[in-house]
């Protein structure tokens, strides 16, 4: 399964953890075969911040227990 998130650094850091919350309990459901990944290219207006954040918001969501 693959879910895909936009990559342009829009929305808020609470409703980046929203969705990708609801992404990974989606992948879980399928039996844990699950590719968390940006929709596009990390364009040169992206906030840094908002990639850092989404890369520790995938460890940290991604964790079983």
């Amino acid at each position: 399964m693959f879910e895909n998130l936009d990559a342009t650094g829009q929305g808020t850091e609470e409703e980046l953890r929203r969705e990708m919350s609801r992404q990974i309990a989606t992948g879980r459901r399928n039996k844990g075969r699950f590719v968390m990944s940006l929709g596009s290219l990390v364009t040169s207006g992206t906030p840094v911040g908002k990639v850092k954040l989404y890369c520790e918001l995938v460890h940290e969501l991604g964790r079983y227990g």
